[in-house]
């Protein structure tokens, strides 16, 4: 064998053995990209969750191989589906529900892949809530009390334990499940609006009762404050009244005790006015004492 065949031969193998190291070093890293999660599984087991974006490495196929999974929350739309109530009541519901991989590892050893995910998903939360609404009245679903049991509680309810299952069994987190729509027979619904036309009255004659007994009590307290208003205006104006009268008394016995003969022509003055009015005709002697102050001349004083 000559030299240049021994040469080409050594740089033949020296490429094999490049080109074998470049493809070990390239199957060796692993990129993970945002919203990504990367599983590392050894011999097709499972063994490492890689979270982060960025640049890994792991050991070169078949020793170890690298899924990647979709880390993003996903959407899910459910057929609609016929419920029965716990009075035999028909409800058509059309759910939608939020999820996200909480368990990479459970996710991939349990289903796989998105599609099988979202068919044991689907199942798994119709299966919730066909339990959790055959418990329930129809008429609770739409009540306004405390304790009736509405969509809202109950579909808040039901997430939970869909959560629970969903986290044991897929890997899954579901964060949101949600009725999109709902429908109802005509008999339903004419059981809801009679339910809501009875609570509607019951809170009517509610509140005409609370503000019957908020005015009664504000009627009564206006008229105790009016009466003690009266009350004390009373009290006062009696007590004006009467230091009116007593000043009055005074002053009539001062000016009396001060001008006798003004005093006693005065009184003569009122009683003429009180006797001789309206055309009033008397026949009575003039020599009374009471006509002493038109017949007789008043007296002067020297």
């Amino acid at each position: 064998m000559s030299m240049k065949t021994l040469l080409s031969n050594k740089l033949k193998w020296v490429a094999i053995a490049v080109i074998g190291l470049g493809y070990l070093a390239f199957d060796s890293l692993v990129i993970v990209n945002e919203g990504q999660q990367a599983v590392i599984s050894q011999f097709g087991s499972p063994v490492k969750v890689v979270n982060t974006a960025g640049l890994m490495f792991k050991l070169p196929t078949p020793v170890q191989s690298v899924t990647h999974i979709d880390s993003r929350a996903q959407v899910l739309s459910l057929q609609h589906n016929e419920y029965g109530t716990a009075d035999r009541s028909n409800l058509v519901i059309e759910n939608f529900l939020v999820w996200e991989i909480a368990d990479p590892i459970r996710y991939l050893t349990s289903v796989g892949n998105k599609d099988v995910a979202s068919t044991r998903l689907a199942a798994l939360a119709n299966a919730e809530v066909g339990i959790a609404i055959s418990s329930v009245n129809l008429p609770t679903l739409f009540g306004m009390t405390e304790e009736d049991k509405t969509v809202k509680v109950l579909f808040e309810q039901i997430t939970e334990q869909l959560d629970a299952k969903s986290r044991r069994e897929l890997g899954i987190k579901v964060t949101t499940l949600r009725a999109k729509r709902l429908g109802f027979p005509i008999q339903s619904l004419a059981a809801i609006y009679n339910r809501m036309e009875s609570e509607w009255q019951h809170l009517e004659k509610k509140y005409l009762a609370e503000g019957e007994e908020e005015a009664a009590g504000i009627r009564a307290e206006t008229n105790r404050l009016v009466s003690k208003i009266e009350a004390e205006a009373y009290r006062e104006g009696q007590v004006i009244r009467g230091e009116s009268e007593a000043q009055a008394a005074a002053i009539y016995a001062k000016a009396y005790e001060e001008n006798e003969e003004y005093f006693t022509f005065s009184r003569y003055m009122e009683a003429y006015e009180k006797v001789l009015k309206d055309n009033a005709t008397l026949i009575l002697p003039t020599d009374l004492p009471l006509f002493k102050q038109l017949f007789d001349a008043p007296e002067v004083k020297k």
